[in-house]
């Protein structure tokens, strides 16, 4: 059996690990409230991005139209050309410019 040293000695350790697990546990009830309030914000964040993304579906497609005429291509092409480029210079530049369409349409498409 333990003298009444040892029984005191053992409670005193006990205290300490009871104080220790209500500080370890008032540490996480802290946490557990700053990690609901990112939720809540986080939340909020994807509700508003949720609500632009409706905005901007609903956009009139007459935007992407202008975007897409050839005439506008063929200016970028003239400009960017010298005077003397030949047809499969022209060609080149073409299908680069395809190509960076291309990208942006399938990068636009992976948005939404």
């Amino acid at each position: 059996m333990h003298t009444e040293a040892q029984l005191k000695l053992l409670f005193d350790r006990l205290e300490q690990k009871i104080t220790y697990l209500q500080d370890h546990a008032n540490q996480l009830t802290v946490l557990v409230d700053q990690l609901e309030h990112e939720k809540k914000s986080l939340q909020s964040t994807i509700q508003e991005q949720r609500n632009r993304i409706k905005e901007l579906e609903k956009k009139p497609v007459s935007d992407k139209q202008t975007f897409t005429k050839s005439a506008k291509i063929g200016k970028i092409v003239k400009d960017n050309l010298a005077p003397t480029a030949d047809h499969t210079e022209l060609k080149r530049k073409l299908d680069e410019y395809i190509r960076e369409i291309e990208q942006l349409i399938a990068h636009l498409s992976t948005l939404s």
